[in-house]
């Protein structure tokens, strides 16, 4: 009979640690999805920040780069004339020379 009472005792406290575990991986996957949330929210106005500061949106505001040997043209020297440019807008890109 010892030896039950021994026996039921090893499973409640395997069952009372069982229940221990259970509650804190509940606790971690909360605290995870908290966690989460929370970057989520602080990084949305950080993501809207850079898609506006995007080439690319500029690009679709009409505006386009021009290239001279890999190089972005920001002067008129930097693309001196008959030099070969490269023009990207928002739907692609365009070759031309300078005349």
């Amino acid at each position: 009979m010892q030896w039950d009472a021994a026996q039921q005792d090893v499973r409640l406290k395997f069952a009372h640690v069982r229940r221990r575990v259970e509650a804190c991986e509940t606790a971690v996957a909360q605290a995870m999805r908290m966690r989460l949330s929370r970057a989520r929210t602080d990084l949305g106005p950080l993501e809207a920040h850079l898609v506006q500061l995007s080439p690319l949106k500029i690009l679709d505001r009409g505006y386009a780069i021009v290239e001279r040997d890999g190089k972005i043209v920001k002067a008129p020297a930097d693309a001196p004339a008959k030099s070969e440019v490269k023009i990207r807008v928002a739907q692609g890109e365009l070759r031309g020379r300078i005349l």
